[in-house]
């Protein structure tokens, strides 16, 4: 009996002894693939962000402008115009860091601040319609213009970055992704925050004048 057992267990391991390197080899290729794969899914990430970053910029250098400008006719609407400029400082003192992607609270700060700026060209354009010379200044509508593009590409932008933190978050909710976040001490990965702008921001402003 016993050298049955014996017999069995060298047969065993003369099997078991060659594979198991392969499976040993074969776990660490998974790994290092799924790595990669969520290395390649953040960077998609940071990039969408980038994207939203610099349009919301690019809002923000032209209400400057346009504010100098509806000064020149609208005296009366000083109050208005001040309020313009207190959105955008206040919007300009919140920044984004790659890290804070993954904060919750922070990301709600930043959509309140760029909602407020949203609305202060919503004013500009009630201006302009009170006013027919700042809609007939060619400078104003020239800026008119490029805000319109913008507020679209703006909408595109979130919506694509919103679709590349989908495709991390799923994979990192995944088996393989988990035993990664643990190893990398939930420090290398982690969930990002989902661009949950307020109900009907999925469509641009109608900035019509």
């Amino acid at each position: 009996m016993k050298q049955t057992r014996t017999r069995l267990l060298g047969s065993f391991l003369m099997i078991a002894l060659p594979v198991a390197p392969l499976l040993v080899t074969s776990g660490c290729l998974c790994g290092v693939e799924k790595h990669d794969q969520l290395i390649t899914l953040d960077a998609e990430c940071d990039e969408a962000w980038a994207n939203i970053d610099a349009q919301y910029q690019r809002r923000m250098d032209m209400l400057p402008n346009m504010v100098k400008l509806a000064k020149k006719v609208a005296e009366h609407e000083k109050d208005t115009l001040t309020e313009v400029t207190n959105a955008r400082a206040s919007a300009t003192q919140i920044k984004i860091t790659q890290a804070d992607l993954g904060n919750p609270e922070k990301m709600a700060k930043f959509h309140a601040s760029q909602q407020e700026v949203a609305q202060s060209f919503g004013k500009l354009m009630h201006i302009a319609e009170k006013y027919p010379e700042l809609k007939g200044d060619a400078g104003f509508m020239k800026l008119f213009d490029q805000l319109e593009g913008t507020e679209n590409r703006i909408l595109v932008a979130r919506k694509k970055y919103n679709e590349a933190v989908k495709n991390y978050n799923t994979e990192l909710k995944k088996v393989g992704g988990k035993v990664l976040d643990s190893v990398t001490g939930d420090v290398m990965f982690e969930p990002r925050v989902m661009y949950k702008a307020q109900e009907g921001a999925e469509v641009a402003p109608d900035l019509d004048i």
